[in-house]
Formats: C-alpha cells, sequence, structure tokens
C-alpha cells in the first residue's frame, strides 16, 4: 500500500512550520528582557523583607534591654545607683546583642527603690537605616521600649546601715 499524500496538507504542514519558525524568531530575546525587567524588582524586595526583618530585631533587643535595665535597677542599692546600674545594662545588653545605636538614651523612674515598689525604665535607641537596610540609605529610626520591674521584697537593699 502506498501512501498519497494531498498537496494542500504539505502545503498546510509548511506554511505552519514557517509560521512558528518566524515566530520563535520575534519572541527570541524576549526572555532576556523579561528576566532585566524583573530581576532588580526581585533584588529590591528581597532587601527590603531583610530591613524589615532586621527593624524587627533591633525591636525586639531594645525591649530586651529595657527588660534587663528595669531588672538591674530594682537590684541598685540606692536611687542614685539605680539609674547608673539602668544605663550600664541597656548598654551591654544592646551591645551584646549587636544592636548598633546611633544614639541611646535610658530614662529610669526608681522612687525610693522600697521593696514591692515598681521601677520603670524606658530605653530610645536611634539605629541608622543603613544598619537595617545593609544598604547605604539616608536617616534613622528611634525605637523605644519601657519595662516595669517590681523591688525584691527580701532583697539585700541597704538603707545606710553597716553591719
Amino acid at each position: 500500500m502506498t501512501r498519497h499524500t494531498n498537496p494542500s496538507n504539505t502545503l498546510l504542514r509548511a506554511a505552519r512550520r514557517r509560521l512558528e519558525h518566524v515566530r520563535a524568531e520575534r519572541e527570541r530575546g524576549s526572555v532576556v528582557v523579561e528576566l532585566v525587567l524583573v530581576v532588580p524588582i526581585f533584588i529590591v524586595l528581597m532587601l527590603l523583607i531583610v530591613a524589615l526583618g532586621r527593624a524587627s530585631d533591633a525591636s525586639i533587643q531594645v525591649h530586651d534591654a529595657a527588660h534587663a535595665a528595669a531588672r538591674a535597677a530594682t537590684l541598685a542599692t540606692y536611687p542614685g545607683a539605680a539609674d547608673g546600674a539602668a544605663e550600664q545594662a541597656a548598654s551591654q545588653a544592646l551591645s551584646e546583642s549587636g544592636t548598633t545605636c546611633r544614639s541611646m538614651n535610658v530614662s529610669a523612674d526608681v522612687g525610693n527603690l522600697t521593696p514591692g515598689s515598681m521601677v520603670s525604665v524606658t530605653v530610645s535607641c536611634t539605629v541608622d537605616y543603613q544598619d537595617l537596610s545593609g544598604i547605604d540609605l539616608p536617616g534613622a529610626h528611634t525605637i523605644s521600649a519601657t519595662s516595669t520591674s517590681v523591688v525584691d521584697r527580701y532583697g539585700s537593699t541597704t538603707t545606710g546601715t553597716t553591719g
């Protein structure tokens, strides 16, 4: 058995192949153009995600520093020492966490440090956007956190007497 081909089918197939070839030629390089347009947007999006994550981490570290400062203030023996202990504890906590503050402010409300009283400490840290994003962005963001701690009822605070 011999198979006869219809000349119109042959022409139709040839035309389809030619059309596919023309389409392929027109679309050649379109992938490169798409990549050139999409990759920079993707990179900026990834940098934004990293910056937001680092900003969240910096906020957590400032809250932790406020907690450490409040606890250190409650352990001080007199109100004057409580302010210094709070500032030192906040500075140490931020330093150990790797958080770099352009400026740091520690404000402690210690009262008279009587057992059972409350001590409140507010830590403010100004962080550069460059430190958060990893790229050279101008500006800064101030993160503040307040923590309250109770002065130990059975602590070893002294009232000026020596034993």
